[in-house]
């Protein structure tokens, strides 16, 4: 759906009115239903020492914060006094999870880096081998849902 932003428009939505009614009336925004761990890392790196005392937007629970920081901790990207330490800054410079990029730190110290960017490529990306429509569908398949589109 296409709405101008410069003037009125019309918005088609693709579901049924019930549908619609059910919807929530507004989406729970995604600080609130992601991993923390790569936020509370970012906000470290940067200087920002009070995570719980941030004054976000949309605050995370309590509980979300204290498990990211945690689960920082235990990468050692944290150390037990809330400090980044010299691995925190490492893996603050990756695009990707903390767990991840401690996997990739590690497996570089290992000899086996090459492997561990091969897997984590694979369990990171879309899958190559999802075929959409399957034969058991209405429309008998790919070819099946071909063919019901352009009746």
């Amino acid at each position: 759906a296409v709405v101008s932003t410069q003037s009125e428009g019309t918005c088609y939505r693709l579901i049924t009115a019930k549908e619609f009614s059910e919807l929530a009336e507004a989406t729970v925004p995604e600080i609130q239903r992601s991993n923390l761990a790569s936020v509370c890392l970012t906000m470290l790196n940067i200087g920002i020492e009070s995570i719980q005392g941030f004054d976000f937007m949309d605050a995370p629970g309590s509980d979300d914060i204290n498990s990211a920081v945690r689960q920082l901790k235990l990468l050692s990207a944290v150390s037990e006094e809330g400090k980044l330490t010299d691995l925190g800054r490492k893996m603050a410079g990756f695009p990707l999870e903390p767990r991840l990029t401690a996997a990739i730190l590690a497996a570089g110290e290992l000899g086996c880096g090459e492997e561990m960017l091969t897997i984590i490529a694979l369990v990171t990306g879309e899958t190559v081998f999802n075929v959409p429509g399957t034969e058991g569908e209405e429309g008998g398949g790919r070819d099946g849902a071909h063919e019901v589109l352009y009746q």
